[in-house]
């Protein structure tokens, strides 16, 4: 049995004598010599340059969006972080993230866990569609 070409692929190369498996089948690999990874972009693979290094001062990720990656990312550091003292977590309401009382709470009477869709925690969003189902067989 072959096995296919690209990199760290262990799936048997398909039965019409290509080298490649079924789902590699219509990609590309890297234009570099003895190199067997599959295309990013311009016929290069990510390690040989198909992909835009992070601009940030000595870091060695690749640019995700725009020309930094995903730990320089512009719009991710311009996130509030919690205002309590050592907190890393990043704040949703008053300054605060969920642990310290930034988040809103089930709107239903007495219920004291935090919602999660729609104003309402999982249990009462749960049993608020089984009602609503019921209502309608």
């Amino acid at each position: 049995m072959k096995i296919c070409c690209f990199h760290e692929c262990t799936n048997a190369s398909m039965d019409d004598g290509s080298f490649k498996c079924f789902f590699h089948r219509n990609r590309s690999m890297c234009s570099i010599a003895e190199c067997w990874n599959q295309v990013y972009a311009r016929g290069l693979c990510v390690g040989h340059g198909g992909r835009k290094s992070c601009e940030f001062p000595n870091c060695v990720g690749k640019a995700r969006s725009g020309q930094f990656c995903t730990r320089h990312n512009a719009r991710l550091e311009a996130k509030r972080m919690c205002e309590v003292p050592d907190c890393p977590r990043v704040a949703h309401r008053k300054g605060k993230c969920t642990r310290h009382g930034g988040g809103r709470l089930c709107q239903v009477d007495d219920c004291k866990i935090l919602a999660r869709k729609g104003g309402y925690c999982w249990t009462h969003t749960k049993q608020l569609l089984q009602e609503a189902l019921a209502t309608m067989l």
